[in-house]
């Protein structure tokens, strides 16, 4: 029986739907990716988003210069997306 569950509750992981993770790099493949990725020079690449810290990229987001790239999205996808980044 012990052997039964275990079975099923790997099973589980292997159904799962992708994580809130895999859904903001979606989210920035769509949206950022274009200019961090290294094709505009003057835009921070992703790989210093860690350095800039989260805060810094939410407040861009929501009252700096990427809020008009962040149009459309609600804030705590925002605020999500900026923990992920940073």
């Amino acid at each position: 029986m012990t052997q039964l569950l275990l079975v099923l509750l790997f099973g589980l992981f292997l159904v799962a739907p992708p994580g809130r993770g895999n859904d903001m790099q979606s989210l920035y493949n769509a949206r950022c990716g274009s200019c961090h990725d290294g094709s505009v020079p003057k835009a921070p690449h992703q790989v210093k988003f860690q350095l800039i810290g989260a805060d810094a990229i939410y407040a861009s987001l929501t009252t700096g210069l990427m809020q008009p790239n962040a149009t459309g999205i609600d804030d705590k996808t925002l605020r999500a997306l900026a923990d992920f980044l940073g």
